[in-house]
């Protein structure tokens, strides 16, 4: 006898595509807002709101308003609505462009701290490779000091440049790094970790800073 029953029965909403995800074709929860286009309008408004900002400016204060008052009292007689009209509308392209120009600025700031931390991380890595290379020839000369001295000098032709270069490069809140960092790469100290771990230690604080 035939189950007229299964007709009835509701279809796998996990099949497909929903099995595969982990949800129902008809649960709320696989809706979830676009934290994407969220993202977007938040960025708009918040340029809009520099660019209202940079307008408000111009036509309240500055040049703009002192050049205004110069021009109607040389004439004796208030600006027209039509000319005031232009000078907002050329106001407030300035104000596009300096809006922009604010974002601009703020973008090429964080890629550069980016490029910098990158430089940083490799470095570290770099030396510290490099230690592990130093004391396993020093490990096979038996402490002799002219294989010493050969690494230390092997140290020099490989990150000194790198790393004046670098500390010339950061910023001026990372001076007292930079100081550490170009000390040690051109005058290295000691023997053994100690060459790598004075600089190791500063370019760690850079990076953590950056």
């Amino acid at each position: 006898m035939v189950n007229l029953s299964r007709k009835h029965e509701r279809p796998d909403s996990r099949s497909g595509l929903g099995k595969t995800f982990g949800w129902h074709s008809n649960d709320i929860r696989g809706v979830c807002p676009n934290a994407t286009q969220k993202k977007k309008m938040s960025e708009i408004f918040q340029f809009a709101w520099a660019v209202l900002q940079h307008w408000q400016a111009l036509l309240t204060g500055g040049l703009v308003i002192a050049a205004l008052g110069a021009f109607e009292r040389k004439k004796g007689k208030p600006l027209s609505w039509k000319a005031f009209r232009w000078i907002a509308i050329a106001a407030l392209f300035a104000a596009f462009y300096m809006a922009w120009h604010d974002e601009h600025e703020s973008a090429m700031k964080a890629t550069g701290s980016s490029v910098l931390k990158l430089q940083v991380v490799t470095l570290i890595q770099d030396l510290k490779a490099f230690q592990a290379e130093r004391s396993d020839l020093e490990s096979a000369a038996g402490g002799d000091w002219h294989v010493q001295e050969q690494t230390r000098q092997l140290f020099l032709d490989r990150f000194s440049r790198r790393l004046v270069r670098l500390s010339n490069d950061l910023p001026q809140s990372l001076v007292r790094e930079g100081r550490l960092i170009r000390e040690g790469a051109e005058n290295p100290i000691g023997i053994g970790a100690g060459v790598v771990e004075q600089v190791v230690s500063p370019l760690q604080s850079v990076s953590a800073s950056l």
